[in-house]
């Protein structure tokens, strides 16, 4: 979820209705009359809008004047502690507590392969060694090399399956402070908004009054082909060990923006998936325009062509102007 805020208020205008003059109930003309005398003019395929004084669609719209300013691009996503580091009671090290038994099984085989491309390097330098001066045979060198090529591609797959959890290997393992690590997904299409290293804000379930923040670890390097989300790792501070493995807990990315037009997120309206805004060019004539959204909120949209500092844009009454414009 994306919300946007804006740091500059835009100032709402009504557009003003020139009220016909009324005269005497025998000189008023025919109802039909009337009605064809204020209906709009809808022309240049339906871009072009324009209204007589009298019509009383005028009243139903208003307009929004396009200014520059500050906004706060935000996006929001759930997540959860998927493992926490913590001291060993045995060992000098640290240990890595995993919300999940498959993530702790994988960690596991990883670091055995890794033990393993270690004996069989060393093992197939000394045969090598050996052969040189005649101490072994070259059967012997080729069976060293099969037993280092098997435990790489070992280590190799247990290192892609920890990638696809959303670890990196080498982290894992040179963490040497008490952190908790959450798990966030972000959709793809809002993925440029994080930044590696950039900070997260982190509200958990449990501790819904005391938010803290984070900061992003990794970016995940594959994409979910169901959801079409990327995993964030974040990582917050957890040396008083309150956070456990398997919390849930909500998460905000800031991605902070200047000079930007930004209008209420009324003013666009949407047909087969284009959007488009009415930009009014005289007090009774209305222009569509079509935009291109930067970043569209609940509230508020980033526009990044198609309206211009200084248009007077329709932010009430959109609507009719829809169902003019497009037949409706």
């Amino acid at each position: 979820m994306i919300g946007v805020h804006i740091a500059r208020a835009a100032l709402t205008l009504t557009i003003p209705v020139a009220l016909a003059a009324c005269h005497g109930a025998a000189d008023a003309p025919p109802r039909r009359a009337v009605a064809l005398m204020t209906r709009p003019l809808v022309s240049d395929q339906g871009t072009r809008i324009t209204f007589v004084d009298s019509s009383p669609g005028l009243r139903q719209l208003g307009v929004t004047t396009a200014t520059r300013g500050a906004a706060v691009v935000t996006v929001r996503a759930p997540a959860h502690v998927v493992a926490t580091i913590a001291p060993s009671a045995s060992e000098p090290q640290r240990i890595v507590l995993f919300e999940s038994s498959d993530a702790t099984s994988i960690w596991s085989q990883y670091r055995q392969g890794k033990v393993a491309v270690e004996r069989t390097s060393r093992v197939l330098a000394r045969v090598r060694s050996m052969y040189e001066n005649q101490g072994a045979t070259s059967r012997d060198v080729t069976e060293a090399e099969t037993d280092a090529a098997t435990a790489q591609a070992n280590l190799a797959e247990f290192e892609a399956r920890i990638r696809a959890l959303g670890f990196n290997a080498k982290d894992l393992g040179r963490v040497d402070r008490s952190v908790a690590w959450l798990m966030a997904d972000v959709p793809e299409m809002e993925l440029h908004e994080v930044q590696h290293g950039g900070i997260a804000n982190v509200t958990f379930n449990a501790f819904a009054s005391a938010p803290v923040r984070g900061t992003v670890a990794a970016i995940g390097d594959v994409v979910d082909p169901v959801t079409r989300a990327v995993k964030i790792r974040i990582e917050v501070d957890n040396r008083d060990r309150r956070l456990l493995p398997g919390m849930y807990a909500r998460v905000s990315f800031d991605d902070a923006r200047r000079a930007v037009v930004v209008l209420p997120a009324g003013a666009i309206v949407t047909v087969e998936e284009h959007n488009f805004a009415f930009v009014r060019t005289s007090p009774t004539e209305f222009v569509r325009r079509s935009v291109t959204l930067e970043r569209a909120g609940a509230d508020s949209v980033i526009v990044r062509s198609g309206v211009s500092e200084g248009d007077a844009v329709v932010t009430k009454g959109t609507m009719l102007l829809k169902g003019l414009s497009f037949g409706y």
